[in-house]
């Protein structure tokens, strides 16, 4: 599922498929697709387990919460609620196995942490992290949270068992989006326009490398990349094989 924050839609994916199932306009009345959502969706994040989608909707000061397990047609997805999140609540990602929803608020410069365990869906935390949070990932093994900053161009690691940050590294310019790989303790951040990425290290909270964009994780050490990187090699306009 994806949120489109300039048309208002809802985009939804048949991930065994790979195909698009169909689009609805956030908003839109007819539930023969998809049925009512918030206003301005600008990031999406999916509990796996419990086969809710959380959306956040900065335009209202509230996290839309997608449930697909509590409606009362199987496979149609309904607004099951919101939940408040902050004064502009921008990115979302979920820990399933711990049971915690992350919303990144670029506004106020903090993450609600949300316990999912319990209903009603309640607040636990209140993080303070660096300015305008924009990016946000979870290691869902040592149930670690990566939050980028982008006006203050680093990177928090939050504890999500002491609900505090631990470590704040520092990373490319203008940093926005950020994944988490559980397997191989790594975390890419990537910066905005040419400034590329930074590999972070997330079992010694350190920073392994920076490159330019087109870099990939790997166990060696090749082309002049930092250890644990290794640089793709481009085609050349019409070149084969």
């Amino acid at each position: 599922m994806g949120g489109d924050g300039h048309r208002s839609v809802v985009v939804a994916v048949d991930v065994s498929k790979y195909r698009v199932l169909g689009t609805s306009p956030v908003g839109n009345p007819d539930l023969s697709i998809w049925g009512v959502f918030p206003l301005n969706p600008v990031a999406v994040a999916v509990d796996p387990v419990a086969h809710t989608p959380y959306v956040s909707d900065p335009t209202d000061p509230a996290d839309g919460l997608l449930d697909t397990a509590s409606t009362a047609t199987p496979g149609r997805p309904a607004l099951a609620g919101q939940l408040h999140a902050g004064m502009y609540p921008d990115a979302v990602a979920v820990d399933p196995v711990a049971k915690r929803v992350y919303v990144a608020d670029a506004n106020s410069d903090n993450v609600t942490v949300f316990d999912t365990s319990t209903l009603p869906k309640r607040v636990i935390a209140t993080i303070r992290v660096g300015r305008a949070p924009s990016g946000i990932a979870v290691n869902t093994t040592t149930h670690r949270v990566f939050v980028t900053n982008l006006l203050d161009n680093t990177l928090s690691i939050i504890d999500g068992s002491s609900r505090s940050v631990i470590a704040t590294l520092p990373v490319r310019a203008l940093p926005y989006g950020v994944a988490a790989d559980s397997a191989w303790n790594v975390a890419v951040v990537a910066s905005d326009d040419a400034y590329g990425t930074t590999i972070i290290d997330t079992g010694s909270n350190t920073v392994m490398g920076t490159g330019p964009s087109g870099w990939r994780l790997c166990r060696c050490h090749r082309f002049g990349a930092p250890p644990g990187v290794r640089r793709i090699k481009r085609k050349r306009p019409g070149a084969s094989g």
